[in-house]
């Protein structure tokens, strides 16, 4: 009840700061409504309140304050370089608006279905055997191999679920191990876990993935306890070092990333250039974070879009009508690629000969659907939204059932979507739609197997 009464509360004075045109009062609010929904969510709830939309909240706050520094940084003419990249600050109110708009009508939409028990039918094959353990170690360290070898077929949907298996191994086995207490499991994890973050490092070039493997460890190890989580334990301090040690060198790489190469000769290019580079103050490596956090360079560009063109009614939703095809049915179904559209309409990418589009830019789930269909389809689209992806994180039993392989992929999936905003557009509900349809006939048929 007393979030209920925040929640009016400080929609109403969203309305009020949109009203004066307040666009920095927008962005701190959506730093205080995600601040008060993680207080009163995880408030006596324990393992429950890990969720996806905890994460989202948690992106909230990040993305929230980026909109602010960046507006900050536009008035006080200070930082352009790093926040200001190609956004229009006269857009700035309705990006922002159109930022804390979602965060809102996802949170709320996930709520109503929490309310309803809404679920869609549950994923669910359980293992506890020593052996399927090991296949499944087997099973990721050989999809690893065959990504590093380039021998992954692209099956659509199907090959983008093989690539997560070596991921979700880390924390399945993580979290296996710490509710067990068994050495042999927290092994597996932690060789994976190291295999997948070299790999990163070595040959990946979104910054994000070379700490994912670590993420994956702790998340897996803090909460496989079901008595109580554990922040800080011997075990996980050397992996919090590593990130330590890593985030620094973000910004180098992202600078020079397309001139650093692979292998060895990356990370000694890196090490070389941050040695020699000026030492940065720790609150420009925070503003640097934020900056990437922030979401009002791509909105603000939406936005001009729309005063141009006007709201596309749909267009950019084209491809539904062949999305659910599988791609190994029609091998020449065209790519879903809304974010390099995207990049190439507001001029931020151009037409390269033999590669295509030159770059990718995300629209935000609340910013496809208003510049669709205006404030009324962002806000009912976001809770829609959200209802839906409370009902797929519902089909996992996720904190109910340790030994649920496939629903704990699942979530675990759902989870990682939720720290990167749901996802970079509408899209990833066909990719949703179809994980979970392909998860459920997978599980009825191990179970009818094995």
């Amino acid at each position: 009840m007393i979030f209920r009464i925040w929640n009016i509360c400080l929609f109403v004075v969203f309305l009020v700061a949109y009203g004066y045109g307040d666009a920095s009062s927008i962005a701190l609010l959506q730093v205080l409504f995600s601040l008060v929904f993680i207080y009163f969510h995880v408030r006596n709830r324990s393992l429950l309140a890990i969720s996806p939309i905890l994460a989202l909240a948690i992106r909230g706050i990040l993305s929230g304050f980026g909109n602010y520094y960046g507006f900050k940084s536009w008035v006080n003419q200070s930082d352009l370089d790093i926040f200001i990249i190609y956004a229009n600050p006269a857009n700035f109110l309705e990006s922002n608006a159109i930022s804390f708009l979602g965060i809102y009508f996802v949170i709320n939409g996930w709520l109503l279905a929490e309310r309803l028990s809404f679920s869609f039918k549950k994923i669910r094959y359980v293992i506890s055997s020593s052996f399927k353990y090991l296949m499944i170690f087997i099973l990721a360290v050989v999809i690893r191999t065959l990504i590093y070898q380039n021998l992954l077929p692209n099956l659509g949907t199907f090959t983008n679920l093989a690539q997560w298996i070596p991921i979700f191994a880390i924390f399945f086995f993580a979290r296996k191990a710490a509710n067990l207490n068994d050495r042999s499991l927290d092994n597996y994890a932690r060789f994976l876990m190291v295999l997948e973050a070299v790999y990163a490092i070595f040959f990946e070039y979104l910054r994000f993935l070379m700490i994912r493997p670590f993420i994956a460890y702790i998340l897996g190890y803090t909460t496989g306890n079901t008595r109580k989580i554990k922040w800080v334990s011997a075990k996980l301090i050397p992996i919090y070092l590593l990130i330590i040690l890593i985030v620094p060198y973000f910004g180098v790489f992202g600078e020079q990333r397309s001139s650093v190469g692979i292998g060895l000769d990356r990370v000694n290019k890196i090490i070389e250039i941050q040695n020699i580079k000026d030492e940065e103050t720790s609150f420009e490596t925070i503003k640097n974070v934020l900056a990437r956090q922030s979401n009002f360079n791509q909105l603000t560009s939406l936005i001009d879009l729309t005063k141009r063109n006007g709201f596309y009614q749909g267009t950019t939703l084209s491809y539904l009508a062949y999305a659910f095809i599988p791609r190994f049915i029609w091998p020449n179904k065209p790519f879903i690629a809304q974010g390099r559209w995207f990049a190439l309409e507001i001029g931020q990418a151009r037409v390269v000969a033999g590669r295509g589009i030159s770059n990718s830019i995300n629209m935000t789930i609340a910013g496809e659907l208003y510049l669709n269909y205006s404030w009324v389809g962002l806000v009912i689209g976001c809770v829609l939204a959200g209802f839906v992806f409370a009902g797929f994180w519902a089909s996992c039993n996720f904190w109910q059932d340790y030994d649920n392989l496939i629903g704990s992929f699942f979530g675990f999936y759902l989870f990682f979507l939720g720290l990167g905003d749901i996802g970079p557009d509408l899209q990833i509900f066909v990719t949703l739609i179809a994980v979970y349809l392909i998860l459920l006939v997978l599980s009825r048929l191990l179970r009818q197997s094995f």
